[in-house]
């Protein structure tokens, strides 16, 4: 599945939509309606966080960080910019009582992304990293989330800490 936003009225609203084979082809089908589409300019740049805990924790600071860089005030677990909330604890991103999606980044900050990322646990022990590695990318990217190298092997590392021992061969 993917985000696709559609413009209707002069309004950008974003679908997560899915390809299905028919006997035309392929089709996309609408899955769930995410929100009005919201974009944002990244207004300044900030020094790369002190990751400590555990992933969730690190995961949770980055989408902090990369919402006040957004201009987005915090306040606890709420970011707020203009009418726009993003409640971090409650995976969730609104315009008044409406879901929204964030255009953040050439990513889609919204319900789905952030729980997907927030709740992003790595496979297994056995599969190589690299496998948890891509799979944390891509959650990474979809939510619109830009991290360093640096930052990216930290959290790496943190998750292949949670896994625990690999098993020996």
């Amino acid at each position: 599945m993917f985000i696709r936003v559609k413009t209707i009225k002069n309004a950008r609203y974003a679908y997560l939509v899915r390809n299905e084979w028919t006997a035309q082809g392929p089709r996309q089908k609408v899955h769930k309606y995410l929100g009005r589409l919201v974009t944002s300019t990244k207004i300044h740049t900030l020094d790369a966080p002190e990751l400590t805990g555990s992933l969730a924790t690190c995961l949770k600071t980055l989408v902090s960080r990369e919402l006040q860089q957004h201009g987005f005030s915090k306040e606890e677990h709420v970011h707020t910019l203009n009418s726009v909330r993003c409640n971090i604890e409650q995976h969730t991103c609104m315009i008044g009582d409406k879901p929204a999606v964030l255009a953040l980044n050439n990513g889609h900050l919204c319900d789905v992304t952030l729980k997907n990322l927030l709740g992003f646990q790595p496979v297994d022990a056995d599969i190589p990293e690299e496998v948890n590695g891509k799979a944390l990318a891509f959650a990474l990217i979809k939510a619109g989330i830009q991290v360093s190298d640096e930052v990216f092997v930290q959290l790496v590392d943190v998750a292949v800490k949670e896994l625990g021992p690999r098993p020996a061969e």
